[in-house]
């Protein structure tokens, strides 16, 4: 993610994406992920209309989490 220098989120570069340890990189065009059209699914037209964001300080940090491991429990009365 990219953050500005008050910590506010700008943009979300990948998702659910692996990366291994170590250095990556992930490429960033200076937009932000603000102004989506809320009504494409009624139109059919889908455009991302993004905003340059201000020229400043951005930090890339990345965020990870242990896999999910989901299981179904049910009472034997049930």
């Amino acid at each position: 993610m990219i953050e500005d220098s008050e910590g506010m989120r700008i943009r979300n570069l990948v998702s659910e994406t692996y990366f291994p340890a170590g250095r990556n990189i992930a490429w960033w065009d200076g937009t932000d992920d603000l102004g989506r059209d809320i009504d494409a699914a009624k139109h059919g037209l889908y455009s991302i209309p993004a905003r340059f964001v201000e020229p400043g300080e951005y930090t890339a940090r990345g965020i990870w989490r242990k896999d999910v491991k989901a299981f179904y429990e049910f009472s034997v009365y049930a």
